[in-house]
């Protein structure tokens, strides 16, 4: 691979990656401010409609698996950097693993949340398909400040 494709490559990884952090930062906000459940309570007094976020509805629990993708967002990037950095193999076994992770709960959960997850797998595991070794830009300076020293 050519240190400019290799260049790309990074640029392109780091950006799918903040993607994902950006959207499951979403996530979680959306989990704490957004309507999700409407009711209506018909009494002496008349109809009474109330809204409900998901954390107020499920409560912790629901904040847990919507931060869920933060930390594995964050966590694949700390391993796609050490990948890039020439670190040792499990780097990138991290990588794959903490994507394969992300997947299942997106598949168990896809008739609730998971559905809206699957943005944040998808771009992460492109992001870790797309990072280029160490060696493909130990010869350029092209990567940036995350270029090998070797």
């Amino acid at each position: 691979m050519s240190p400019s494709v290799a260049s790309r490559r990074w640029r392109l990884a780091i950006r799918l990656t903040v993607g994902a952090i950006v959207w499951s930062l979403g996530l979680v906000l959306a989990a704490l401010l957004v309507p999700a459940y409407n009711a209506d309570t018909s009494g002496s007094q008349g109809l009474t409609l109330t809204t409900a976020t998901l954390v107020q509805v499920h409560g912790a629990r629901a904040l847990i698996l919507t931060a869920i993708p933060v930390i594995v967002s964050i966590v694949v990037a700390g391993a796609i950097y050490g990948v890039h950095r020439g670190a040792p193999r499990w780097s990138a076994t991290a990588a794959w693993l903490a994507v394969g992770l992300l997947a299942a709960e997106t598949v168990l959960g896809i008739l609730t949340i998971g559905a809206f997850m699957l943005p944040a797998v998808i771009l992460l595991a492109v992001s870790v398909k797309l990072v280029p070794a160490a060696s493909a830009c130990a010869s350029s300076r092209r990567c940036g400040p995350y270029r090998s020293s070797a």
